[in-house]
Parts: C-alpha cells; structure tokens; sequence
C-alpha cells in the first residue's frame, strides 16, 4: 500500500502510473478520486467499480479511463464491472413473511437487491451492444442481462442460485474479448441499410465514398461511430477550457445559482461545433452561458465511421460553481 499525500504526490502517481503501462505489475486497488481527477493509463483492459460511487459523471469519468485507446495495443477491448451488493433471506425471513402477524414494515422481498435500484439508474445512461444477436446499441440494466434471469425474475422471484448463474454468465462474456469486439461492430452498423441509410442493401464497408457522403448530408447526426470526436488533450482538456471561458452570469451570482449543464452538440465532419442543445439545464441565464461557450470550441477531430468523417453528437457536463 502506498499512501501518497504533499509534494510529492504527483510524482508518484506518474511513477506508478508508468510502471503499470509497462507491466511491472497488472492490478491496482485506488481511490475514485484518484480516478475522477483525470489519471490516465492507456492499458487499462479491466476495471471494476463498486456501486457505491453515486454521481453519474463521476463513474462516467471512471469508466472512460478503461475506454481509453492504446497506441500500443490498438486492438483493446476493456471491460468494466458493476458491482452491486444483494441480500437473501433465509428461510425463516421467507416464513416470517408469511405469518399473519407481519406488519407491512417487517415485510420483506425475497431477495433485497440494496444498491441494485442504483445500478439501474446508473445505466440509463450507459450505452453499449446487448449480449445476443441481433446486436444492438442500447441503455438500461436488462441489455446485459440473460432472457432466463429476467423471465424469472418477473415470474417467480430470483434466488441466490439465480445470482450466482448470473455472475458465472458474466464471467463467461468478460473472457471472450472478441465477441465483444463483434458485438460492438455489429451493433453500430444498422441491420436494414435499404430503409435506414435510403440507398440499396448492401453492406457498409462496400459503400463508395461518395455514396456514403450522400447519406452524412441528409441524415441527423451520429450517436455511436467506430471513431468517436477527440478533442486534443481529452475531456479533461476540454472541461478545463469551458471553465476558464465561462462568464457567470450576473443575475445567477446574485440570485446564489449554481449546478450542472448537460449539453449535446455535434461535431461537424470539419470538426467544426454545430448544433447544440441542452438536454438537462440549470437556470435560463446559465443555460444560455453553457450554449455560448460550447461555440466556441475549436479544435475538435470528427468522428470517423469506416474511415469517413461525419457528423457526430457529442455531450458534455458543464459545472457552474461560486467560490463564495
């Protein structure tokens, strides 16, 4: 265990940080927020998070050390664990619920699932392949889950045997890496080319260039492509420019509003900012603020979908905070 605290902190942490990249040892045991405060290893493949890490963009900027890509390894494929702590009752707990003279209060489910209810919010916003064919790009907890596990929890109830099937699945799927490479492939490619991209059936990587910038000036912007916008120096770059532009404004400071923006906005095929929407506000100045500066953003590379720029969504939190 190494503690590391004062000046000398950061030294450490890029020390550390290199012997991990290179291989002198494979597992690290740290803090959220040494993960939260932009430490990047590139050769991170797993990383398993326990649920008691609350704050949405929080585990987000966690779970983005493990996406990262490594020059070294360009074929990575990373997983990243969810951990969730569950609770079976005993038989006796089971018959006490049973007995007429159980109050509504000492009732319990068969299976108190604690920081399940989080996971479930968590990945609502999360999107990834669901685990069986067809792939597809989706949200929410039950993506991940066997079609057995849900059918019997909506039927009968789930007990500790049906848990541990589940984690032994789970540890199936994290081993066979490729398959989730194919499913990632898969689930971004549209399944019907003819009524989703307007042109004839074929397959994407057949298409002609020109054909494919056909399709880029007629539809919306991409969520998901095999090359996703970058902005130099990452998100951590990019939330730090945002802060240092953000004019404040008067009527927020005197009013004591503070929060969080959620924006989207896409990245042009030229890298260029287009559209941007708020998709969770704060106040209608700050609002305003957060669109204003989102504007100004240059430099961005775009999103690449089988070696061609296209437009991309892409979303960010901005924080608007008063020192005093």
């Amino acid at each position: 265990k190494i503690s590391i605290s004062g000046s000398k902190k950061a030294i450490l942490v890029r020390l550390i940080t290199q012997m991990f990249n290179e291989g002198y040892f494979t597992v690290l045991v740290g803090t959220q927020a040494l993960l939260g405060e932009g430490w990047d290893a590139p050769s991170i493949n797993s990383l398993i998070l326990s649920s008691t890490v609350s704050s949405y963009m929080l585990s987000n900027q966690m779970r983005g050390r493990a996406i990262r890509i490594d020059k070294n390894n360009p074929g990575k494929v990373a997983n990243i664990w969810h951990l969730a702590s569950i609770k079976i009752l005993s038989n006796w707990e089971q018959f006490k619920q049973q007995m007429p003279s159980a109050s509504i209060t000492e009732a319990e489910p068969p299976a108190q699932l604690f920081d399940c209810a989080q996971l479930v919010q968590r990945f609502k916003g999360y999107e990834a392949p669901t685990i069986k064919e067809p792939y597809t790009i989706e949200n929410g907890l039950d993506r991940i889950l066997p079609e057995n596990f849900k059918f019997i929890r909506d039927t009968r109830g789930l007990n500790e045997k049906d848990f541990l099937n589940l984690n032994s699945t789970m540890e199936d799927l994290a081993q066979n890496r490729a398959l989730t490479k194919e499913s990632w492939e898969k689930g971004l490619v549209p399944k019907d080319y003819t009524e989703w991209w307007g042109i004839e059936d074929k397959k994407l990587l057949e298409f002609s260039k020109d054909e494919l910038l056909k399709v880029a000036e007629k539809e919306e912007p991409f969520m998901f492509v095999l090359e996703m916008p970058t902005y130099p120096g990452g998100d951590d770059a990019l939330t730090q420019y945002l802060m240092n532009e953000i004019v404040y404004p008067e009527s927020a400071i005197e009013n004591n509003i503070q929060g969080s923006v959620c924006v989207r906005f896409c990245v042009t095929e030229t890298g260029e900012i287009g559209q941007v929407q708020v998709l969770k506000g704060v106040d209608p100045d700050i609002d305003a603020e957060a669109i204003r500066v989102v504007k100004t953003i240059k430099g961005f590379s775009p999103g690449k979908h089988y070696g061609l720029a296209v437009p991309v969504w892409y979303t960010t939190i901005i924080n608007f905070q008063l020192e005093n």
